[in-house]
């Protein structure tokens, strides 16, 4: 599937810790309160894959809290397994996304990964970038899954809030580029580097209605969290300036060929 890919690379500039420190920023942790259902997130662009990431309109705001500290992979969790003592106890909907993460770490198909959601137009929503379907996000992870062949998601907890919204805390995704070359939107791909990768964490609340996912909300708890946190890290650069619109005469090229 070809997707479209439309977003301000300054969006994904990685904040110098240390000017803030000298600067005298005041690096009390604070965490966001949010509406996860809220209705005046922007709908538009929805056709660009714009992942949760490191924004440079962040830059202002303090850092949210996350247990994680070290990212070379030492505190790094294996991927997260609920013990049946607690499945046991779990709502049907806490099921469903155990249930759905699984399939995750399982590296199930695009299609498969669909299957959980009540539709493929599925809103996707992100705090700093513009809202994607769920077959975006499906054929996005897809892709990472072949060039990351054992990425994992792990996380803390999957517990259903007073909304009834299921929440994942601290979800933490780690992977090695062993496999395919990785590109990220209209970013050239990177070749194959061998290097492990560890993300950031992101709280993320799922919507379930009659059992399937109606909603995603995902925030980020760090500064490399997405694909571009593996792209990235991996020595990508995304500094180049978004393509230029085809103009009406190319247009019409193209649909003369098609």
């Amino acid at each position: 599937m070809k997707l479209k890919h439309i977003f301000q690379p300054n969006r994904w500039s990685i904040k110098n810790k240390n000017k803030q420190q000298e600067a005298g920023d005041d690096q009390t942790v604070q965490k966001k309160e949010i509406d996860p259902l809220a209705d005046d997130v922007s709908k538009s662009n929805t056709a660009s894959v714009s992942f949760s990431s490191s924004s440079s309109s962040r830059s202002s705001k303090k850092k949210r809290k996350s247990k994680k500290k070290d990212r070379s992979g030492s505190n790094s969790k294996e991927a997260s397994s609920v013990p049946d003592c607690v499945v046991e106890h779990q709502t049907p909907n806490e099921k469903f996304i155990t249930s759905f993460l699984a399939a995750m770490n399982n590296h199930q198909s695009m299609d498969q990964l669909l299957n959980f959601f009540s539709s493929p137009e599925v809103e996707v929503k992100f705090e700093d970038a513009p809202s994607i379907t769920a077959a975006m996000w499906a054929s996005e992870t897809e892709k990472l899954s072949k060039s990351f062949p054992d990425i994992q998601y792990s996380y803390e907890s999957i517990k259903q809030d007073h909304h009834g919204l299921v929440v994942v805390e601290e979800l933490q995704v780690s992977g090695t580029h062993s496999g395919e070359p990785y590109s990220f939107a209209y970013f050239p791909p990177v070749p194959t580097t061998n290097k492990h990768i560890i993300n950031d964490p992101e709280r993320v609340w799922f919507k379930v209605k009659d059992g399937k996912i109606a909603l995603v909300q995902d925030i980020s708890l760090g500064d490399l969290t997405g694909p571009p946190g593996f792209y990235v890290q991996i020595g990508g650069k995304m500094d180049m300036p978004p393509p230029l619109p085809p103009s009406a005469e190319e247009e019409a090229s193209a649909a003369q060929i098609d």
